[in-house]
């Protein structure tokens, strides 16, 4: 059983080799990390050794993120300016012809 398995460790593409498979292997990881589900990796730690490399990039990476969203534009702000320029490639467009 797929879910006794995933138990134990993340779903992997090799899980599901069958020709009529209908989702791939992140869809499957979506719903079932959605519904919260438990994989507990403590017997596998040996596996995964950069594990503290793993937490300082993904730290970085958010951090990254924080910025990133505070440098963009609010919604109403990107959809004026989406229609100031299309209008301006219209009046330069026209003028042109």
């Amino acid at each position: 059983d797929r879910l006794a398995l995933w138990k134990h460790r993340p779903p992997h593409r090799l899980d599901f080799v069958g020709d009529l498979e209908m989702f791939l292997v992140s869809s499957w990881q979506y719903v079932l990390y959605g519904m919260e589900f438990k994989t507990d990796l403590e017997p596998m730690r040996s596996v995964y050794t950069r594990v503290d490399d793993a937490r300082r990039e993904f730290a970085m990476i958010q951090q990254m993120a924080g910025h990133a969203l505070g440098d963009l534009p609010g919604h109403r702000e990107l959809v004026e300016q989406m229609v100031r320029e299309y209008r301006q490639r219209n009046e330069a467009a026209e003028a042109v012809a």
